[in-house]
């Protein structure tokens, strides 16, 4: 017959509420803390409450093995509380930097795990009074059959425990263990996944991490030193070299400006000068693409500079070679687009011819600057294939296209005749041949027929009107950047016989 207190209704009653705060304290903590909190509201105190109602309510208390079961079960959900709360005592305010904020869920599992087991024993033995030396005799010889059995599947565990201890690499590096080189897409106990280049996955036990070198080509810094090798003409004076591939670098996508590109001169070959650009890119990963940029781009620019990159044995016997050597096509095609332009339509036959001869044809890669806005420059160019967008810039930083333009067109006229800066940026959208015409060309022209100053504003003239019409459509961006256009003829005369001298 069950015999009820009215004790009994408050220790019922308290057990409920106590339950209930460690619930709602769990709530305001942090994870590891809740977790210690949650099992003590959910388990421990039910548990008791049971047990209360077995021994006062049941009468039960007079079973021993209903007693020891008891104790047993309480002493294993304590310890079970006690790793919880322990777990939670360790990684408080524990910087994420710092030794126990980078120690893995995965070992204060196992710590945790044996914790229990172990007091689990020795609450077994002290409750019921039992000898464990021979279990702990068995227990020892079986780790030893499971530890050969699972050798290297433990191993692959502690390597992987002292690999994210030392943290040599993280997910999304670009690293190099052996042959490999790839991405580091995910990090377990047991191995590392790298995903290459050709977009293959590859996963690496970490026992094999343990034993070879690891690269880390995004640690301490994303930036990666690359280096390129190439060989230029005995003609080519070095220091132009190295400003010619300075220019380039500097220019190339990816490229950094700081650290600064170092050019060396490398060696002196049998046909060749080597030299070695040192330069830094922003990450590992497009190093394949910077590098074919850069190299594509360096081809243009010594074409531009006159500087020859020789071949290994047709060279070799050459006693002159040209400073820029000129395709008589190209040179033909830009005599009569140079006829054709409005600008020059007041030459004649012969004058264009000169102008033609005394200029350069150069060559530009798709992605290269022409010119900049903002800078210097006293010459134009005569587009003889391609596209080119004219581009300015808005006061966020924007580049925005206001033309484009293609084979016959004239650019940086403004430039060439007045000296001014240039008023917008050019864009090669392809690959780009043009004739470019400098001013120590023009000024041979109006020395000898200064009436060409007159054709020439007028020209330029109605192509400012066209410039400014075509920038109506993105006034809106440009407006504190470039100031509708006013042409006025006489004023721009007279800065042209100033830039001139005449």
């Amino acid at each position: 017959m069950l015999h009820i207190e009215p004790i009994d209704f408050y220790v019922v009653g308290g057990a409920v509420l106590f339950s209930a705060f460690c619930n709602l304290l769990s709530a305001r903590s942090n994870h590891h803390a809740a977790v210690a909190l949650r099992r003590t509201g959910n388990f421990l105190v039910p548990l008791l409450l049971v047990f209360w109602i077995s021994d006062q309510v049941l009468e039960l208390s007079d079973n021993e093995y209903v007693v020891k079961s008891e104790q047993t079960l309480i002493g294993l959900l304590l310890l079970w509380i006690v790793a919880s709360a322990l777990k939670a005592l360790y990684l408080r305010n524990a910087p994420e930097d710092s030794f126990r904020g980078r120690t893995p869920s995965l070992l204060l599992g196992i710590c945790s795990f044996f914790f229990v087991i172990v007091g689990g024993l020795l609450v077994f033995a002290a409750v019921w009074d039992k000898d464990l030396s021979p279990l702990l005799t068995t227990f020892g010889v079986g780790s030893i059959v499971l530890g050969l059995a699972l050798q290297d599947t433990l191993g692959n565990l502690f390597a992987g425990l002292a690999m994210i201890f030392d943290r040599p690499f993280g997910v999304g590096d670009w690293i190099q263990v052996g042959d490999i080189v790839g991405r580091v897409k995910q990090i377990d106990w047991r191995s590392v996944r790298v995903v290459t280049r050709e977009l293959n996955e590859i996963t690496i036990p970490n026992v094999t991490l343990g034993k070879e070198r690891i690269l880390n080509f995004s640690a301490p810094s994303p930036l990666y030193g690359l280096r390129m090798t190439i060989g230029f003409s005995y003609d080519a004076p070095p220091n132009l070299v190295r400003q010619m591939l300075t220019e380039v670098a500097l220019a190339t996508p990816g490229i950094v400006s700081e650290p600064y590109p170092d050019i060396r001169t490398l060696n002196y070959n049998a046909y060749t000068i080597d030299y070695e650009s040192f330069v830094f890119i922003s990450d590992y990963g497009p190093l394949n693409r910077i590098r074919s940029d850069f190299m594509t781009r360096v081809w243009y620019a010594a074409r531009r500079y006159g500087i020859t990159i020789p071949y290994p044995i047709q060279t070799m016997y050459k006693t002159e070679i040209p400073a820029a050597p000129r395709d008589e096509k190209d040179e033909y095609n830009a005599l009569a687009l140079l006829q054709g332009a409005e600008l020059f339509q007041s030459l004649t036959p012969k004058e264009c011819a000169t102008i033609t001869a005394e200029g350069r044809i150069e060559q530009f890669a798709r992605g290269e600057h022409l010119f900049k806005e903002g800078e210097q420059g006293n010459f134009l160019y005569v587009f003889l294939s391609g596209e080119v967008a004219i581009q300015q810039t808005t006061p966020q930083g924007q580049a925005v296209t206001i033309a484009t333009l293609s084979r016959g067109d004239v650019i940086g006229e403004m430039a060439l005749f007045t000296g001014e800066p240039r008023k917008a940026s050019a864009l090669a959208l392809s690959d780009i041949v043009a004739l470019r015409i400098d001013k120590a060309s023009i000024a041979e022209l109006l020395e000898s027929r200064e009436d060409l100053i007159n054709a020439f504003v007028s020209s330029m003239s109605r192509r400012l009107q066209m410039a400014d019409a075509a920038q109506e459509q993105h006034r809106a961006a440009l407006s504190s950047v470039q100031a509708p256009l006013k042409v006025d003829e006489s004023a721009l005369r007279q800065r042209i016989r100033r830039f001139f001298g005449l």
